[in-house]
């Protein structure tokens, strides 16, 4: 007897993904990596190794108008469609303090898409920039405004310097930046950490290890393949050459 074919809402398979992964989008390479078995069978994914182009011709039919694929030129998204400056606040309030070549590098927009976004939201009033002692803005979302404010979370605001803390006091803002980041997850990624303390990268690499080896941070590899290459270099290197990309609070 013929084994009866499965028929797949790949549509509704690929929202699944973002929706199990809380992005409103993420490359095509790690939408791959997140799709059953089955379903890569089914779309022909197995047995190689598929360059992004590829995985956009077979992705590209069986979208909806619910999603779409998009590119910054470097990447190329899977993405939930719906208002772009909603997306860009959305990103920026998860990862206050970003460059703008950061933030153009992460997102799914052409340059001349983004700056024009990027302008746009400045203009509204929903984004501000502050410029640090290298005199390059970072974004921040503007209080009241983005995803998280508009259901009634206040957004991040920048920490205060490091000023001359005591390594007592250096070790306790380490913990307060990592709650607030934590709501729950158990896990927090050393990107995010690294980027809402903004400190030397010698100075939080130093707090890090101390807080490793005194049993009170566990240190773990993450997903790399659901960060992008900058966000993977700002996770922590250890002695042995190990990349670490998240990290738990056990002491």
């Amino acid at each position: 007897m013929e084994e009866k074919r499965m028929v797949w809402d790949v549509a509704e398979e690929l929202r699944k993904v973002l929706r199990a992964n809380e992005k409103r989008f993420m490359t095509l390479t790690a939408v791959k990596e997140k799709l059953s078995s089955q379903l890569r069978r089914y779309l022909g994914m197995t047995g190689r190794r598929l360059t992004a182009p590829s995985l956009k011709k077979i992705l590209e039919p069986h979208l909806d108008e619910a999603l779409e694929i998009r590119t910054n030129g470097r990447y190329t998204y899977l993405v939930a469609v719906g208002d772009p400056g909603d997306l860009i606040a959305d990103f920026i309030e998860k990862n206050p303090g970003r460059l703008a070549g950061g933030l153009a590098a992460s997102l799914p927009f052409r340059k001349a898409e983004f700056l024009n976004l990027l302008n746009g939201l400045m203009k509204e009033g929903r984004l501000y920039a502050v410029l640090k002692e290298d005199y390059k803005a970072r974004f921040f979302v503007s209080e009241g405004a983005g995803g998280m404010a508009r259901t009634g979370v206040r957004a991040e605001r920048p920490m205060p310097p490091l000023e001359d803390d005591t390594l007592d006091e250096r070790r306790e803002r380490f913990h307060a930046a990592f709650r607030e980041l934590d709501r729950g997850s158990i896990f927090v990624r050393i990107c995010d950490l690294r980027r809402r303390l903004d400190w030397p990268r010698e100075v939080f690499d130093d707090m890090l290890r101390r807080l490793r080896d005194d049993e009170v941070v566990q240190l773990h590899a993450g997903d790399v393949t659901l960060m992008t290459p900058e966000q993977v270099e700002d996770g922590f290197v250890d002695e042995n050459g190990f990349r670490m990309g998240t990290m738990t609070w056990i002491g």
